[in-house]
């Protein structure tokens, strides 16, 4: 398999679980990190972010091959394969494949702004807001290959007491339930934030779903491809203002006047 089909694939594993509803944020456990961390990340005075270039996925669940499920999903795919109908003259992975590269080559023929440099952008100036210096470090996807807790500075800057890294991995596109079904916009942020050490401070899950934007075909996403992609934008910075406001924007602490 290519470095692109891994890379789609670890996308579409990602996207196939939210719209089938197999996982969901486990927001409730999370909210709490940075305020556990605080004494640790009051430390931090320089970030590190690593953001990786956007490679959209376009996907529905409907009309595939269930053997093309289970080759690129394994116990995963082969049972949601055994709920989907084997009618398409492509397979699942292989039209996934073929509209996704598709859809990202139109992307960036027409100079669309990238997704997740866009997004580690306006996280960086959030971050310096809090009066920290923040380096931007853009990286390969971290997957299988190079996970999320394995990606190194590439500046030196992390190796420095009171320095982090805040690491990205942004999962987005248009996914359907059916062949039949409309389109709908789908962006998952991950990320982690670590310590001059390694230490993990902050890491959180985080998706949206549908934000109203709707194609009812593949040609109609693509006729509207730059509105399409303002849509994923659009989630995508929400989602770093939910970043920052997991890792940085600690609630402060009300002094108490000595007696």
């Amino acid at each position: 398999m290519t470095k692109h089909a891994s890379r789609l694939a670890a996308l579409v594993v990602s996207l196939s679980i939210l719209i089938t509803g197999c996982a969901s944020a486990p927001q409730t456990k999370q909210v709490a990190q940075n305020e556990k961390a605080r004494q640790d990340i009051e430390k931090i005075t320089r970030v590190e972010i690593f953001y990786h270039q956007p490679e959209y996925v376009v996907m529905d669940l409907g009309g595939s091959s269930a053997s093309g499920m289970a080759g690129i999903f394994g116990v995963f795919g082969t049972l949601a394969g055994a709920a989907i109908d084997a009618g398409s003259k492509l397979t699942f992975k292989e039209r996934t494949e073929a509209r996704s590269k598709e859809f990202t080559a139109l992307l960036k023929d027409s100079s669309t702004p990238d997704l997740t440099a866009l997004q580690a952008g306006h996280l960086a100036e959030l971050i310096k807001k809090s009066g920290r210096e923040v380096t931007l470090t853009s990286v390969g996807r971290p997957g299988k290959e190079t996970s999320m807790m394995d990606v190194a500075s590439a500046t030196g800057i992390n190796t420095d007491p009171g320095t982090a890294r805040l690491i990205l991995r942004v999962t987005s596109g248009y996914t359907a339930e059916s062949a039949t079904a409309s389109y709908r916009s789908t962006v998952i942020t991950e990320f982690v934030l670590r310590d001059a050490s390694g230490k993990r401070l902050v890491s959180m899950y985080m998706n949206k779903r549908d934000n109203g934007e709707t194609y009812s075909t593949f040609d109609s996403l693509k006729s509207a491809s730059k509105v399409a992609a303002e849509s994923l934008n659009k989630d995508a910075l929400q989602h770093a203002d939910d970043v920052y406001r997991g890792t940085f924007d600690l609630p402060q602490i009300a002094a108490v006047a000595a007696r």
